[in-house]
C-alpha cells in the first residue's frame, strides 16, 4: 500500500509531504524451468546446479539484495535506488564460458517501471580484468533493454535473450564472462532462474 507522511511543529503544519510505498512480493513462484540440465549453465536457480558466484551484490554498488522464499522457491530481491544504479552478479574468480550457449534466461517480477536491462561483461580472451574505466583493454560488455509490452508488471515474466543481441551491442566474446548486470527503474526487482542455455537451431 501507500502512505502519506505529514508533520506539524508546535501545532503548525509543515509544508510538503512524503509518500512511502510498501511493495508486496508475489505469492506464487516463477515457472519451474524444464530445459534439460545438459543444455543449461545456471547462475541462480533451484532447478539446476549453479555456477560458483562470488557475490550477488558487490560492496561497491548502491543496490542491495536479500534472499526470499516464495512458495518453497528461492529468489533474489534487489532494491535499486535509482535508474542510474545497477545490480551486479559477479563470478570473476571463475568466469563462465558460454561460447556453446545461445541464450540467457531470467524470470523477472517488478511492480512498476519502464524498462528492464541486462549487461553481460566479459574479461576478454586473456580472462583478466583490465581495470577502470571499464570496459578497458580486451574487456567488453553489451546491454540489452526490455520494455513493455514484453515487460509486464506484478507478474512473473520469463525473458530469453539471444547472446547474439549482446554481441551486437558491443560484447566481443562469451568465453570469459565475469558479470551479469541488472538494471531497472522499478526500485524493487525480484529475479529467479538466471541461466545460459543452448537452444539449438
Amino acid at each position: 500500500g501507500s502512505a502519506d507522511i505529514t508533520a506539524t511543529l508546535d501545532g503548525v503544519n509543515v509544508a510538503g509531504r512524503f509518500t512511502i510505498d510498501a511493495l508486496a512480493p508475489p505469492t506464487d513462484h516463477a515457472p519451474v524451468p524444464t530445459r534439460p540440465a545438459a543444455d543449461v549453465l545456471s547462475v541462480f536457480s533451484n532447478a539446476y546446479t549453479n555456477w560458483p558466484v562470488d557475490t550477488f551484490s558487490p560492496d561497491w554498488e548502491d543496490a542491495t539484495v536479500s534472499n526470499l522464499r516464495i512458495a518453497g522457491d528461492d529468489v533474489k530481491v534487489y532494491n535499486i535506488p535509482t535508474a542510474l544504479d545497477v545490480a551486479v552478479i559477479e563470478f570473476a574468480a571463475q568466469t563462465i564460458n558460454a561460447s556453446n550457449m545461445t541464450h540467457i534466461h531470467i524470470d523477472v517480477w517488478q511492480p512498476r517501471g519502464t524498462f528492464f536491462g541486462m549487461h553481460l561483461f566479459s574479461f576478454g580472451p586473456d580472462g583478466v580484468f583490465s581495470g577502470e574505466p571499464a570496459p578497458k583493454g580486451d574487456d567488453s560488455q553489451g546491454i540489452v533493454a526490455v520494455q513493455p509490452p514484453v515487460l509486464q508488471f506484478n507478474q512473473w515474466v520469463g525473458i530469453d535473450i539471444p547472446l547474439s543481441s549482446f554481441t551486437a551491442a558491443g560484447l566481443q566474446e562469451t568465453a570469459h564472462l565475469a558479470q551479469v548486470v541488472l538494471r531497472s527503474d522499478s526500485i524493487q526487482l525480484i529475479v529467479d532462474n538466471i541461466y545460459f542455455y543452448n537452444g539449438g537451431n
